[in-house]
């Protein structure tokens, strides 16, 4: 019996601790909520003059970039207070530490005198500090003895693309470290610290020397940064001609993208679906590989490199046997390349005229999607196994043609070699720096038209991607 009435208790404790518990949680998140609805309250939100000194920049983990700091007024307050990424540069000139300052900031009138909720942020603050944190606000205003700044509302846009800044050729390693947070710092002979994860270590232990692009990302462009000469490793590029854009350079702010170095041999070269020089099959150590980059590098590449002859390249390869050229040659010969995309439909590629052609199809190119199974598809995509989806033409062995997933679902169980075939579009131009290999006739179309019957592209602006 006593064991049951033990057991009862128990149960109740238990009960009532989880009920306990429930209460708390649910008043945090309450609290979370309500402090999150006053923030995002712009219009509500107040102006406040404070007077006193800056205790603390306050960066972030992986970035090390400046996004807050701690004010300690005259009436000994402290307050949280928030700035914009993208002006770090411009406001610590004027937001003097070890000096008594104005400050002019915005927030809610409630969170300007009393934090609702303490996350763990303002916590961790608290701790190293010392102190209590009355309220939050956001930055407006600096006065001090350097001069006066305003915040400036068109430079707080979140920007996602990354572009590069600076070469970097064969920098001496001068000592390589543990870090925390299972990461390795290579200091290098000129001043740079390059912050390597344990995971991509094996990339860059053993190596002398390091050639990269100090890359960094628009979005952190006027941004303060801790140590403005450490750059944190970055396993792909800030973009490449093979895919989309590769945002990891937005969130860690200054990326170093290490680059691999080589003597290659161009044996063949290679053109996309336009017909445009977008790379070589080259020779690299002992291997054949596929080396690419934008074609509007073409040019470029083509003033450096002759097929058959051997010449120095600095490239990155970003898996799935994509191997980017970044570099080709070296020292005061070295020719640069931006292998960003751009689309192709800039309207100003395009000749205004609208232009009707009539031709025969000649190539029809099919592509590997999860939409349908098309009989008429070549192989290896006719299997039953495989499914297919028409992706381009070509007409009269010299016009390149994109053809929309809408109007190819439409059009393809119809589309065979030698039929006839009308076509309405714009014609672009020679692009700057590219180099057309096959010769085509690059058109964006508008509406096409097989055995009678006219198929829509809607590309009348001339402002989606082909």
């Amino acid at each position: 019996m006593l064991k049951i009435v033990n057991m009862r208790k128990v149960a109740l404790l238990f009960v009532s601790f989880v009920m306990l518990c429930n209460v708390s949680l649910g008043q945090t998140r309450a609290q979370a909520i309500e402090q999150m609805k006053r923030n995002a309250r712009v219009n509500s939100h107040i102006e406040k003059q404070l007077q006193g000194e800056v205790t603390k920049y306050l960066y972030r983990g992986g970035s090390q970039q400046l996004y807050a700091f701690v004010f300690h007024s005259v009436e000994d307050k402290y307050y949280y207070v928030k700035i914009d990424n993208n002006e770090g540069e411009r406001i610590v000139p004027y937001l003097l530490r070890n000096e008594s300052v104005q400050l002019t900031v915005t927030g809610d009138e409630v969170l300007l005198e009393k934090i609702i909720y303490l996350k763990e942020e303002f916590s961790n603050i608290q701790k190293k500090l010392g102190i209590e944190l009355t309220g939050m606000a956001n930055f407006k205003k600096v006065v001090s003895s350097a001069g006066s700044y305003t915040h400036d509302k068109s430079i707080s846009i979140f920007r996602l693309n990354g572009e590069p800044e600076e070469f970097q050729e064969d920098v001496a390693i001068v000592k390589r470290r543990r870090a925390r947070g299972n990461r390795f710092y290579y200091a290098l002979e000129n001043g740079d610290t390059i912050l390597v994860p344990y995971a991509f270590d094996k990339e860059v232990k053993g190596r002398e020397k390091l050639s990269y692009f100090r890359s960094r990302s628009v979005f952190a462009k006027g941004a303060f940064f801790k140590s403005p000469n450490t750059y944190s490793y970055s396993s792909q590029p800030y973009m490449h001609s093979l895919g989309a854009y590769d945002l990891s350079n937005a969130f860690l702010g200054k990326a170093a993208v290490i680059l691999d170095k080589a003597k290659m041999k161009p044996t063949r070269k290679l053109s996309n679906s336009k017909g445009l020089l977008q790379g070589f099959e080259v020779e690299l150590n002992g291997n054949k590989e596929s080396l690419f980059f934008d074609p509007k590098n073409g040019e470029k590449v083509m003033s450096q490199v002759e097929e058959n002859d051997v010449f120095n390249g600095y490239y990155k390869n970003i898996g799935e046997d994509s191997i980017v050229l970044y570099v080709a040659g070296d020292g005061d010969d070295a020719v640069f390349l931006d292998n960003r995309n751009e689309p192709y439909l800039y309207k100003g590629n395009y000749i205004e005229e609208e232009v009707t052609l009539d031709g025969k199809v000649t190539y029809a190119h099919f592509a590997d999607t999860k939409l349908a199974n098309y009989k008429n598809a070549p192989e290896p995509f006719a299997s039953t196994n495989n499914i297919a989806r028409l992706k381009y033409m070509i007409v009269n062995d010299s016009v390149f043609v994109r053809v929309k997933q809408i109007v190819a679902l439409n059009i393809q169980d119809q589309i065979k070699e030698g039929m006839d075939i009308r076509i309405k579009g714009w014609v672009r131009k020679k692009v700057p720096g590219e180099v057309n290999l096959k010769g085509y006739t690059i058109m964006a179309v508008n509406a096409f038209t097989i055995e009678g019957k006219t198929f829509s592209q809607k590309n009348q602006n001339i402002k989606s991607t082909l």
